[in-house]
């Protein structure tokens, strides 16, 4: 499939439709409208098929079951639910007079997606199913089945049955890879993405598979698919925690939902925009943003995303009045329970109990439990443990309180999606649990990278508790942790209580047992050291001498005492410094030996060279940068500027920038040229996928360091011209001109020469 700016033949299409029907020719525009229906919603031009539908006579094409199917997906697009309704009602008629069991079965499935988007989920149930049943004889490869597989996926989720909502959309994704359908692998993966993402709290499988939904789209030039996918990506962002990047995709999909804009990509884009600017503290504008996406979206009350969309409201108003709030969010239960999908409305009852008053939110979250354990659904389950436990802090409940924060303890590890937003209230509930629980608390157990990030700073206000049952619990749950960050902690605690210094030495002496910890550089745009990701504070380093020496024993494997004599002091006589260099070293040596790890050595010296010990492991972004740039270098197509997308990401800065000695020089320089490489090669992939305004970002950034790139000044020139800017474009060759003239006393290279031709005839 190619993309609606890639289509002549729908552009011609369309003007011969309008030819036709100018010339009284409505059966032919007919048989053409017929034709260019997909392919104009694709476009997101739904708006221009109705309007050429409308200009032929009703009697001209009454009769149409095709037409009227059609004209009611046009509709539905537009979210125009009563006049699709309509025109399926029509289409229903006609195949019931036909007589036609293919026919009742497309109209029946039809009709069913409509009530989805109703919210009607048990009416779009039964006619899903009558389609089904009068399909049963049909092969499963034929097309009829498409939207009925779809369609009974979103039913089979809105009524908790996941399995066989995944499994459904898997086969209709392995039904379009066989027929090569881009747009249909686009859409399925997003909806098996979010399926994936709100039903079973996965959001990383979800991201990699909203993430081969972009390259897809990219891939064939899908201009709306790629902002919807973008929508979707902005949305299971927010829900994981990410806003800065789900702001970042929503803002993305506003500037591509088409010309003009489709309602449901902004409505959407708007909504996926409140809710990170909401979690940024910007409650004015994710309050606009609501109200924007309540207009798109026919003031919510017609869309499965308007009772989201008031939520969000709701959270907005909260920072103003909190009886508004409680109103709005109200209103978000409502719509919820009137589009009759459960797990929505136990979400959304859950969201309504943290802003109305105490016996509100008591009936909203027993209404809310029971729905989720009839659901099934752990992860919306632990938001509403969240819930219950704020709201029986707040009543005093202290058995309630203990309950509900120790199944959070044991169960939290396995959704590193909620850190956020559970770590936050915990750093309230635990401690008023621990003090005044009615049963001591459990321990959690191995929390995983993405906990452990937020649980540090919450471990730490624990252990400085005035009192003793929190600071030992502290002790005991950092001691079952058994990485790093938990043994810096306690290492630095310094207990008043005898029996918990005892508690936090016996922990940390089983840290000396263990291999030594991974070191972990960082040299690209600055300079920084981690063991086993726990950083090594800058004081511990004495000065930049003993961080220079690891540096270079990890970049080049070893070194003499000669060569790092020469590194560190190279205009100095080398039998003055070596009692320098030895100091130097046992200053590396203490700088890498945690108080967790007193026998840690990381240095040794053997046959005259200084070296790392065997076994140790190091990691740094320069190993990543370059992989990436080694892995691109092989590659073409696709895989080949996704690996570059991924070497930009991970250079952050030139090599050690304040450092000046030659080695890092020339290294500096060496990498630079490589991430100077993949930016152009990004910026010429992005060209070729039409999102020229990232292009020319990608040369600018090129040219700001080396403006002699002449590769980098074509990217910027096409840039340019694609977004209509072709005087900039003609001004930025003539800079190019003067540049080579006076730096090089050069004329451009002749495809330079050749592409200013074409911006000039």
């Amino acid at each position: 499939m190619i993309g609606y700016e890639e289509t002549p033949s729908v552009v011609r299409g369309t003007t011969r439709c309008r030819h036709a029907i100018d010339g009284g020719d409505f059966p032919g525009a007919v048989a053409l409208l017929k034709d260019l229906a997909k392919p104009l919603c694709d476009r997101g031009e739904a708006h221009t098929f109705v309007g050429l539908v409308e200009r032929i006579p009703p009697h001209l094409r009454a009769d149409d079951i095709e037409l009227a199917l059609r004209t009611g997906e046009a509709w539905t697009e537009l979210a125009q639910w009563q006049r699709a309704a309509l025109c399926y009602e029509r289409a229903h008629r006609l195949a019931e007079r036909a007589g036609r069991a293919d026919e009742r079965a497309r109209v029946l499935t039809a009709q069913g997606v409509l009530s989805w988007y109703r919210g009607d989920i048990p009416g779009a149930g039964r006619l899903l199913e009558a389609a089904r049943r009068l399909l049963a004889d049909t092969d499963e490869e034929h097309r009829d089945w498409d939207e009925l597989r779809e369609g009974l996926a979103l039913v089979h989720s809105g009524q908790g049955r996941l399995d066989e909502a995944e499994g459904l959309l898997r086969r209709q994704l392995r039904v379009f890879q066989r027929r090569a359908d881009a747009e249909g692998q686009r859409h399925v993966l997003a909806n098996t993405a979010l399926l994936v993402a709100l039903r079973r709290g996965d959001f990383d499988n979800a991201g990699a598979l909203l993430r081969e939904a972009v390259d897809i789209a990219r891939q064939h030039g899908l201009r709306l698919g790629l902002a919807r996918t973008h929508n979707c990506l902005a949305f299971v962002l927010n829900w994981s925690g990410q806003h800065a990047e789900a702001l970042d995709h929503a803002q993305w999909a506003l500037r591509h939902s088409g010309s003009p804009p489709v309602s449901h990509i902004v409505g959407f884009a708007q909504y996926n925009r409140a809710v990170a600017l909401l979690h940024q503290g910007d409650t004015e504008a994710a309050h606009d943003a609501c109200l924007r996406s309540l207009r798109e979206l026919d003031s919510g009350c017609s869309s499965l995303l308007g009772a989201d969309v008031l939520m969000a409201q709701a959270q907005a108003e909260s920072s103003r009045s909190l009886l508004s709030a409680a109103r709005t969010a109200r209103s978000a239960v409502d719509v919820a329970r009137m589009q009759q999908d459960l797990w929505t409305l136990a979400v959304h009852l859950v969201a309504y109990a943290g802003l109305a008053d105490p016996a509100a939110a008591r009936a909203a979250l027993e209404e809310a439990g029971t729905l989720l354990e009839r659901y099934g659904d752990p992860h919306q389950l632990l938001r509403w443990r969240l819930a219950a436990a704020s709201l029986a802090h707040t009543e005093g409940d202290r058995a309630a309180l203990g309950e509900h924060v120790g199944h959070l303890l044991t169960q939290m590890c396995h959704y590193p999606g909620l850190t956020a937003s559970i770590t936050e209230r915990l750093g309230v509930l635990l401690p008023a649990a621990i003090e005044h629980g009615s049963a001591p608390l459990p321990l959690p157990g191995p929390l995983g990278t993405a906990w452990a990030q937020a649980f540090a700073p919450l471990a730490a206000d624990l252990l400085a508790s005035p009192d003793e049952r929190v600071r030992e619990w502290a002790v005991r749950a950092l001691g079952r942790q058994r990485e790093a960050w938990a043994y810096e902690l306690l290492a630095g605690h310094r207990d008043p209580t005898a029996r918990i210094r005892g508690m936090a030495a016996e922990a940390i002496s089983d840290a000396g047992h263990q291999p030594l910890p991974e070191i972990g550089l960082r040299c690209l745009g600055g300079s920084e050291v981690r063991l086993s990701g726990v950083l090594v504070l800058p004081e511990r380093w004495g000065s930049l001498h003993a961080q220079l020496i690891l540096f270079r024993l990890a970049h080049t494997g070893g070194a003499t005492r000669d060569e790092l004599i020469e590194l560190l002091w190279p205009d100095e006589d080398p039998a003055r410094t070596e009692a320098r260099l030895r100091t130097t070293i046992r200053i590396l040596r203490s700088a890498l030996r945690p108080a967790w790890h007193p026998r840690a050595d990381y240095i040794t010296h053997r046959a005259g060279r200084y070296g790392l010990s065997s076994g140790v492991q190091v990691t740094s972004d320069v190993q990543r940068f370059e992989h990436w740039i080694d892995h691109a270098r092989r590659q073409e197509g696709a895989p080949r500027w996704q690996s570059c997308e991924q070497a930009v990401a991970c250079y952050r800065g030139p090599f050690l920038p304040d450092w000046r000695q030659e080695w890092a020089h020339r290294e500096r320089e060496r990498l630079t040229g490589r991430w100077l490489w993949a930016l152009e090669e990004h910026g010429s992939a992005l060209l070729a996928a039409d999102r020229a305004e990232e292009a020319e970002e990608r040369a600018r950034q090129v040219i700001a360091v080396d403006e002699l790139r002449e590769r980098a000044w074509r990217v910027l020139l096409h840039a340019l011209d694609r977004q209509g800017r072709r005087a900039e474009a003609v001004r930025s060759y003539r800079q190019l001109q003067e540049l080579l003239h006076d730096l090089l006393g050069t004329a451009p290279a002749p495809a330079t020469r050749r592409l200013a031709g074409r911006l000039t005839g």
